[in-house]
């Protein structure tokens, strides 16, 4: 009869005890998943380390894909990335940021912009030995030649300098100064179909514009807005953390910058009367000296870009 007893009140005080237990560990869950929301930091701290990419030739490449366009120019007018400024390095091939943070409040970032860019154009053009010649005698050939001309361009650029940010949660105010360099030269360069001979001393050629000097014709042309740039730039932008540690920022910058022109030359062949032979010179176009001082609001940072701290 005790036993029976003792059995009973055992199972009684196990229901009552099982509910308690299931409340316990709920409650333990959800302390758990509070403890785990409140772990994640999504804002940088002190001692991260950051690195992130200039967007806009993604966006670039959507808006092609859905307009069937090759060359979309809207990111180009006001939203391209380091290190474009009036006119210099329109659509950057790469713009490339790194941060490292001081404090919690303020880092160190440096952008690298890189532009490399090479068009080559061939164009037909008449065989000047058929329209030399009657047209009833058959000569060895080609009735067409192809023209050749192939414009490289190159530049590239680094800013340095403190960022300061504001905010506690996931938008976050950024805003900074930055010591600017940067560098652009273009090359064009001509490869023609019909020879320049002393019979023939004015061969024709694809383009006209900007190639036949003096009757002398243009085989290359170098330092075409060949420029180094120096200045301060200043920017203010946001950034918003989609997930802990990544943001998406925009910017917009102020700048003062001055701008450094160097000589300009040109190689061109021409047939030389005195001597009775065609020759290849080299020429100055113009000389160095030019010198520039800009201030204005123009894009030299990343002004659409992702950002990974870590």
């Amino acid at each position: 009869m005790i036993m029976k007893t003792m059995k009973t009140f055992l199972l009684a005080a196990c229901g009552l005890a099982m509910p308690l237990c299931l409340c316990a560990q709920e409650q333990g869950d959800v302390a758990a998943d509070a403890a785990a929301k409140a772990a994640k930091v999504y804002a940088p701290e002190q001692g991260d380390f950051a690195i992130g990419f200039d967007v806009t030739p993604v966006l670039r490449y959507v808006g092609n894909f859905f307009n069937g366009n090759t060359n979309n120019t809207a990111m180009d007018n006001g939203l391209q990335g380091s290190p474009a400024m009036d006119g210099v390095f329109q659509g950057p091939v790469a713009s490339i940021m790194a941060k490292y943070m001081l404090t919690d409040r303020m880092g160190l970032r440096a952008n690298i912009g890189l532009l490399n860019r090479n068009t080559h154009t061939r164009l037909y053009v008449g065989n000047d030995v058929y329209s030399q010649l009657p047209h009833d005698q058959d000569v060895a050939g080609d009735a067409q030649l192809i023209d050749h001309r192939t414009v490289k361009v190159s530049g590239g650029s680094i800013n340095i300098g403190p960022e300061w940010r504001v905010g506690k949660r996931r938008v976050q105010g950024v805003f900074g100064v930055d010591a600017m360099v940067a560098f652009q030269n273009t090359k064009t360069s001509y490869a023609w179909g019909n020879a320049l001979t002393d019979v023939n001393q004015s061969p024709t050629t694809s383009w006209q514009q900007d190639v036949w000097v003096n009757n002398y014709r243009t085989l290359e042309h170098y330092n075409q807005g060949h420029n180094v740039y120096a200045g301060l730039l200043g920017h203010v932008g946001v950034e918003f953390f989609v997930a802990p540690k990544i943001a998406l920022g925009a910017e917009v910058n102020v700048n003062a910058y001055w701008q450094f022109g160097s000589q300009e030359y040109r190689k061109s062949e021409g047939f030389n009367a005195a001597t009775g032979l065609v020759e290849t010179r080299t020429d100055l176009v113009s000389p160095a000296g030019l010198k520039e001082f800009y201030f204005g609001t123009e894009n030299l940072g990343g002004a659409l870009y992702m950002m990974f701290y870590f």
